[in-house]
Parts: structure tokens; sequence; C-alpha cells
């Protein structure tokens, strides 16, 4: 029951997911009175309560038995539809391993395959993203957004904008925070195509990345994710009056979950119009105006120690549920992210240690950084300030993977660099050990971890 509920709305517990689920099916199913159009329509993930976004919910609604829905919201529970959701899930997360791991091998060396996809499968994956929740897509799909943007910032072609525009959508369908990703791509491209056309001038070509191409690209960003998102941009606008409504944007102003619930429910009940206009919702300057800068550091203070204390590897916020598959405890995955950190560190210095005239850094190597801490930073800053309404250990671990890639993929093109700078093949070679070492350390502190946890019957 909590393994299964945990990430499910503020305003209900376990099986309040499972009724969302089905509440979705059968909103999604067709009307024999509508037309053909209309029909297509609303057989599209739109369906939302403005909390859950609608992709999770569709999704599982195609697994539940014919004819099987919930006209209303009240708790349910379908074991039958749990086991189908838990082995479409597992199937999901396995594809995607095995995607993740070609995408790997095409551009990390084969030591450092196992270190990019081992911690996130033990951190994440495994003990947040198997569940009854939206957590393992919105991984997956932030995953995939991520990467996706810093190729764009290396080679901005338009078909890899479009790609971009539906990975986000899809990201956003799941979980409202993924626009959090384009944000941060949007500001490290523009500070590169600022740069670009300060350099070149009106030509703007930079080996692959080319300066006229980004507002091309831009336009093929926003058609995709137009496309993806429209339905539910629809719905909500109806609905809500807000094509991009969501609980969350309102509820971080406010100073706990009960009035969280107490707003959301009034709020349904005129459904969001009042005599032909619209009922005031909280946002920055309502907040302002009941409390001091005092309170809202403390409140960022408090919230940052406590998400990225659980990201680091501290104490779970909720004790495991029976058959629950128990995250990794301690400083582990402190110490798996510690470990790339230190092979990026040491990569540096194989490079600045060279002399400097033979390759320098390669362009947008400044702008992917710039991503990275934008994003980082926007999701903690995200969570951090959202912490009093709700605190989940598996929010930000949306980061772990994508932090994991990163920082192996970032040393093995710095050791790239510092070969064409002059290693030694000696060197080159000490890279390789030390990278199968990390490795080995990874997986002999796996073995340790899997004593007494029966992984199998978890799966089951």
């Amino acid at each position: 029951g909590e393994a299964e509920g945990r990430g499910a709305g503020i305003r209900g517990g376990p099986d309040w997911t499972m009724a969302h689920v089905l509440h979705a099916r059968l909103a999604h199913a067709p009307d024999e009175g509508a037309g053909l159009t209309e029909n297509f329509l609303r057989q599209l993930p739109q369906v939302t309560d403005g909390e859950v976004q609608p992709l999770w919910p569709w999704v599982m609604g195609h697994l539940a038995e014919e004819g099987h829905g919930a006209p209303g919201m009240e708790p349910v529970k379908d074991a039958g539809l749990l086991g189908r959701a838990r082995g479409f899930q597992v199937g999901m997360l396995a594809g995607f391993l095995v995607l993740c791991g070609a995408m790997a091998g095409r551009v990390l060396s084969p030591g450092a395959v196992l270190p990019v996809l081992l911690p996130g499968v033990l951190a994440v994956l495994l003990p947040y993203g198997a569940g009854f929740t939206p957590a393992g897509m919105s991984y997956v799909l932030v995953f995939l957004s991520w990467v996706c943007a810093l190729r764009l910032l290396f080679r901005n072609s338009v078909w890899l904008h479009a790609l971009f525009g539906v990975l986000t959508g899809l990201a956003w369908l799941t979980e409202v925070t993924a626009l959090l990703v384009v944000a941060a791509w949007l500001a490290a491209a523009t500070a590169r195509w600022v740069f670009v056309s300060l350099r070149r001038g009106e030509q703007g070509v930079d080996e692959t990345w080319i300066a006229r191409n980004h507002f091309v690209g831009l336009l093929a960003v926003v058609l995709a994710w137009a496309a993806v998102c429209g339905p539910r941009c629809g719905a909500a606008m109806d609905h809500w009056g807000r094509p991009l409504f969501s609980w969350q944007q309102y509820w971080m102003w406010l100073d706990g979950p009960a009035e969280a619930v107490k707003l959301a429910d009034g709020y349904e009940e005129v459904r969001g119009l009042e005599n032909g206009r619209r009922v005031d919702l909280p946002g920055w300057g309502d907040y302002w105006k009941t409390h001091t800068r005092e309170q809202a550091g403390a409140r960022l203070a408090a919230g940052s120690a406590l998400v990225w204390g659980a990201f680091l590897g501290g104490p779970e916020f909720s004790s495991p549920g029976k058959g629950e598959f128990v995250a990794p405890a301690g400083l582990r995955q402190r110490w798996w992210l510690g470990g790339g950190g230190a092979l990026l560190l040491l990569a540096w210095l194989a490079v600045v240690t060279r002399r400097r005239g033979a390759a320098g850094f390669p362009h947008g190597a400044g702008s992917a950084v710039l991503f990275v801490v934008l994003t980082c930073g926007g999701y903690g800053l995200w969570y951090a300030w959202y912490a009093p309404i709700q605190c989940d250990a598996r929010f930000l671990m949306v980061l772990y993977l994508p932090l994991m890639w990163s920082l192996l993929w970032a040393a093995e093109r710095l050791m790239s660099l510092a070969r064409m700078r002059g290693l030694t093949r000696s060197g080159w070679l000490a890279w390789q050990g030390l990278l199968w070492l990390f490795s080995a350390a990874l997986v002999a502190d796996v073995m340790l971890l899997m004593q007494g946890t029966d992984v199998v019957a978890w799966l089951r």
C-alpha cells in the first residue's frame, strides 16, 4: 500500500492513484454520439485533475480490464491492474536500460558504461521507478530530454529540435516540473547564440552549431511540443481557463498541504469560474503580502537541506513498506556521485596540465555546463520551496541518472582532449584501468547491498 502509493497526490492516498487511472480510462473512452475528429481527440492524453498529469494515467488506463472505469474519484482497488501495471513498469525500465546502454556504448569507453547505468538502477529506478506512480516514466523522459538538450548544444539540427520538443512535451505530460529542462536549455542555447553571433557576425557558423538554426529550431520545438501537449492544454483551457494550469504552480505560494487541499476543493466547486470571471488564485504578489524575506529565506533553507540531503544519501522520508525494494542508504548515493565527480576532476587535470596549443575545449562545452547547472539549480529551488506542501524522497532523484551520465560523458570527452594534447599511452591505459576499478567497486557495493533483499519477490 504505502510503497504503491508513494507519489500519489496530496489530496488522496494510495487508492486514489488507481481511482484516477480508472477515471481517466472512462473519460478517454469513445463517445458514440461524437464525430470522428472529436473521438480521436478524446482518446489522446488530456484528462487531469490539475495535480497529476495525464500521460501516466492514460497509459495505465489501457491496462485496465474492458469496461472497468471509475466515474467518480472514490478510492478503489484492482489487484489485476496493479499486477499488469507492475509488469509494464518493469518492462519499460528494462527497455530504457537497453536503450541507455546502447547510447552509452556509442559515446563512452566500455569501462564507463556500467558506472553510468548501475547507480541509476539501484539508487533510482528500482526504489522509486517501478511502483504504481508516474515516477519511473518521468525519470525516463526527463533523462532522454536532458541528453537531447546536451546534444543540441553541440549540434543544433532542426530535426533534433523537433525531437526535443516531443520528448519534453511527453515529459511535461508526466510531470509539470519537466518545463525546467526546457527553460534551462533555452537559456543555455540563447547564451551560445549570443556568443557565436558576436564572434562570427551574420554567418554564425561554428562547426556543427549554426547560429541561424537557433530560431528555426525554436519554432520546431514549439510546434512539436504543441502537437504533443495541445489536447491537454485545450482541456485545461476549457476547465480552468488556463492552458498550462497545474495546482502546483499555485500551491507553492501556500504554507501547508491543508491550505492546498482547501484551495483546490473550493476552486473545483465553481470549476474555476464565478459569474463569468476567474476566481483569484494565490501568486507571487499574494505571498509577499503576508510573509517577510526572513520567512522566505528560512523556508528555502530548510527545504534545501531536506531535499538535497535526501538526494545525496540521507534518510528516507518514510519507512519501507512490505515487499518494497529498499533504496541505497547512508553514503552510497553520495559516494557513487562523488566517484563520478572525482573522475571528472582527474580528467580535467589531465587536460589543463598538458600543452594548451594542441587543442582547446570543444565549442559548446560552456553552454553544456550552464545547462546542467541551471537544471539542477532549478529543480533544487523548486522542490526546496515546495517542501512545506509536499516532500518526497523521489523528487530530486529525477536528476540522478542525468547527472551520472553527464559526469562520465564529460570526463570521457576531457580525456579525449587530453590525448589530443599529448597524453601518453600509459596515461590512457591508466584511465581505462581507473574506470574498470570504479565499475568493480560499484559491483562489489551492489553485492553487499543486495544481501538480504529478495529482488525477485519484489518484482512480482
